[in-house]
């Protein structure tokens, strides 16, 4: 993969982002995304939109990500696929509120990529958490930036 592909994407979603304005509590769904490896796949997380779910606290997590998930199934038919797979991979109950989701590539795998705002029981969501989800279901790589 090469780095312009992933400047691409990181500008789409950018764009993505000045037209929509803030996301508020809704996800940024970004349709056309890149080929990412391990190598590249740290870029996203610059790409992560400021959200209302950044700063509530933990306790709240699963009500913003209900929240998220059915804001995410009205951008789309691709958005929705990507909403019914996070919810059935993952867990109601979990301390992460998507804010960017790509439909991309992982080493030439179609998946979509998924930056979750997540933070620890009693505190407040302030970290990022990248998931990387085959179409399939199977998770291809995560990753934490602590904030």
């Amino acid at each position: 993969m090469s780095w312009p592909r992933v400047t691409r994407s990181i500008v789409v979603a950018a764009l993505v982002l000045a037209v929509a304005g803030c996301t508020g509590e809704s996800p940024v769904f970004v349709n056309e995304g890149a080929d990412y490896t391990a190598e590249t796949i740290g870029a996203v997380f610059d790409a992560a939109p400021q959200s209302d779910a950044m700063g509530a606290p933990a306790s709240d997590a699963a009500k913003l990500r209900q929240r998220a998930l059915v804001d995410l199934r009205a951008q789309g038919a691709r958005a929705a696929e990507a909403a019914d797979l996070l919810t059935k991979t993952f867990s109601a109950s979990r301390a992460g509120v998507p804010v960017l989701v790509e439909a991309a590539t992982y080493d030439g795998t179609g998946a979509f990529v998924v930056v979750e705002v997540i933070g620890p029981k009693g505190a407040d969501l302030r970290d990022l958490r990248i998931w990387v989800v085959g179409t399939d279901g199977q998770v291809l790589y995560s990753g934490t930036k602590q904030n």
